[in-house]
């Protein structure tokens, strides 16, 4: 930077390498020069409160040198710097990014989540920042968020799905893929809290979890018969001991999979709020919210409907329905000491029926 109206200020800024687990309260190593003479290291005052892990040097004869510290933080040429600072950050990506997007692919995983806790502490950054605002998908593309909507088949709803364990929601994924979607990665921590903000700042706008809501296009349209639905109901609340779980039948257009959990967007975020800050107020058992979509596609739920009425086989059916429910609850959270106990004993006594 190079600047003479309305202040005098040359400096030279960059990004360091970050790490995903960097404090982003931490200070970087700002040098401040007054005409060329060194004052000080580190003047966080300068620096919006975002960008304080930036690197560099600053020469700036318009800052007040002689007075405290609390001055400089009412100050309001400092402040009118700091907001300068920020805005030239925000036109340097912007040109970086329309001039060569290949060259901003490579820095943005090592600058994103400054870059979204920066929108999330100041709306004006946001405001400039929000059309080069990046999102990885599972396949390492990477999309703005107008990008991402003008792929998705569904012009009229503003929907992006994510993952936030790529791993363990692999199967949920998988299906999306399959059926044309596609599913953005979210890798560290602030990407939750960063896609509430877009949502409250662009109209209209949602992110939601793969292992969320099924959208309709992963059915085949196909009417299950009523009859087949309670039954299938009634087989599993039996073998889960779980009267309250709502259960519905869907004809999936993928057959390999019997049966999903999902779990509504919004009890997945208490769900994340409770883990991330240990409240008692939401310490509520979500586990009666989970819905389980059976897939009437697939061979197995066919087996299991046809022995509906065949007494000796409804052990093996009650196994296989609690064995059929653990592997879709896998999907949301890693199973506990008592379930993965169960899990791995069921396992051993299929084994048994299957010789």
């Amino acid at each position: 930077m190079n600047v003479d109206s309305p202040f005098q200020l040359k400096a030279i800024i960059y990004f360091p390498k970050l790490r995903d687990d960097i404090n982003l309260m931490d200070t970087g190593e700002i040098k401040l020069y007054y005409n060329q003479v060194f004052v000080a290291d580190n003047i966080k005052e300068i620096l919006p409160e975002f960008l304080m892990v930036l690197k560099g040097v600053i020469d700036c004869p318009d800052i007040p040198i002689n007075v405290s510290r609390s001055f400089l933080q009412n100050d309001g040429s400092v402040n009118q710097i700091a907001n300068f600072i920020a805005r030239k950050i925000s036109d340097k990506l912007h040109s970086i990014f329309n001039d060569n997007k290949d060259e901003y692919i490579k820095y943005w995983d090592d600058i994103h989540v400054l870059i979204k806790y920066g929108c999330i502490r100041d709306s004006k950054f946001f405001d400039r920042m929000k059309d080069a605002i990046l999102f990885k998908t599972v396949e390492s593309d990477y999309l703005t968020v107008n990008e991402y909507l003008e792929k998705s088949e569904d012009k009229e709803e503003k929907v992006i799905y994510y993952t936030d364990n790529k791993a363990q929601q692999a199967a949920s994924i998988e299906m999306f893929k399959t059926n044309g979607f596609c599913v953005v990665e979210f890798s560290h921590p602030i990407d939750s809290r960063f896609a509430q903000e877009f949502e409250m700042k662009e109209q209209g706008l949602k992110f939601i979890c793969v292992t969320a809501e099924l959208p309709d296009n992963l059915t085949s349209g196909q009417v299950v018969d009523e009859d087949e639905v309670k039954v299938l109901s009634d087989i599993f609340k039996e073998a889960l001991s779980n009267d309250k779980l709502e259960v519905k039948v869907e004809y999936l257009k993928d057959e390999k999979t019997p049966a999903l959990l999902s779990l509504s967007e919004q009890s997945k975020r208490y769900q994340e709020m409770y883990r991330n800050y240990n409240s008692i107020s939401f310490g509520m058992n979500m586990g009666d919210e989970y819905i389980m979509t059976v897939n009437r596609s697939n061979l197995l739920i066919d087996k299991i409907l046809n022995a509906k009425h065949e007494e000796d086989k409804k052990d093996t059916v009650q196994t296989l329905c609690r064995q059929i429910y653990d592997i879709a609850l896998m999907s949301h959270r890693e199973l506990n000491e008592d379930e993965k106990q169960k899990f791995i004993k069921r396992n051993y006594e299929l084994f048994d029926m299957v010789i």
